[in-house]
């Protein structure tokens, strides 16, 4: 609407900025749209495009390895592959951008977590915060720290 009163890319991306903050789009991404805008088109969302369609990012893919995570998070991606027919590079973009997991310590873990994950991780920090407080109250911490020291001193002989 703004490209329509006139106002320019530099003018929109300030506003933009002010509504948005460091999630607004960039001035490039605003010139390519007002470009696109006075060539005619009406939309922003992108076009049709010709080739091969995604066969292997599919729901039913994707929940089938979901299935398989929750099942046994220390699953490999080969022995995934050996369930679904894909490519591993296919298995890893499910795995990262789909289910959003991540493997720490040969596990798979939820990179975003639900209020389930969380609740359970306040439960076993206020178990352990008890166990401490209870048994462990006169425990000192602290990092071990080395210091070198080195002095050059004329010593006088006679």
């Amino acid at each position: 609407m703004c490209w329509k009163n006139g106002k320019g890319a530099d003018g929109i991306h300030k506003e933009l900025t002010a509504a948005e903050g460091d999630k607004a789009l960039s001035k490039r991404t605003i010139y390519r749209w007002i470009e696109a805008f006075e060539a005619g088109q009406s939309s922003i969302e992108d076009g049709s495009r010709s080739g091969r369609p995604r066969e292997a990012i599919t729901p039913s893919n994707i929940n089938i390895i979901e299935n398989l995570i929750n099942d046994d998070p220390h699953i490999t991606i080969e022995s995934i592959r050996q369930v679904v027919p894909i490519s591993a590079g296919s298995i890893e973009t499910i795995l990262y951008n789909e289910i959003s997991v991540r493997k720490v310590c040969a596990k798979w873990v939820p990179h975003v977590l639900t209020n389930e994950n969380k609740q359970k991780r306040v439960e076993v920090s206020k178990r352990l915060l008890e166990y401490l407080d209870n048994g462990f109250r006169n425990i000192i911490t602290g990092d071990e720290t080395w210091l070198y020291f080195f002095t050059r001193r004329l010593i006088k002989f006679g």
